[in-house]
């Protein structure tokens, strides 16, 4: 470039400035697609736990309301099957924990309020859920 003239050289400096920040921009919306992506893959991580949980929590509170034949067979079923059911439930509430701290995880990342006040009120439901099963158990 010393050897060129000044205004070849100007021309080129442009040149390479507008490269340089093209792929600046191009730098910056891929590390963006990566962190939305990034908080999409933590949210569905979130709604898959959540749903996992409800379900669960549904299929506890059915089985605890299923009425049984009153023999002693089905009621020692019954029995181990709440014994189960409730040897489960820290497990549960171990899984509610850790999503809540993951709704934490994702607020901080994407910065959207919106979406931690849902998180926490659906992980309320579930709370309140699993506190019902267990005041039953």
């Amino acid at each position: 470039m010393s050897v060129c003239d000044d205004e070849i050289v100007a021309g080129l400096h442009k040149k390479f400035l507008f490269i340089n920040r093209r792929w600046k921009e191009i730098f910056d919306r891929v590390h963006q697609f990566e962190h939305d992506e990034s908080i999409k893959k933590k949210r569905d991580e979130f709604y898959a736990g959540r749903s996992n949980i409800l379900d669960t929590l549904d299929k506890i509170d059915a089985e605890i309301q299923t009425y049984l034949s009153c023999t002693v067979k089905a009621l020692k079923e019954q029995e181990n099957r709440l014994y189960v059911t409730q040897s489960g439930i820290d497990m549960l509430n171990d899984n509610i924990q850790a999503l809540a701290k993951l709704s934490q995880v994702i607020a901080r990342e994407s910065g959207e309020t919106y979406s931690t006040s849902e998180m926490n009120s659906i992980l309320q439901t579930c709370f309140e859920k699993l506190r019902r099963i267990q005041e039953y158990l």
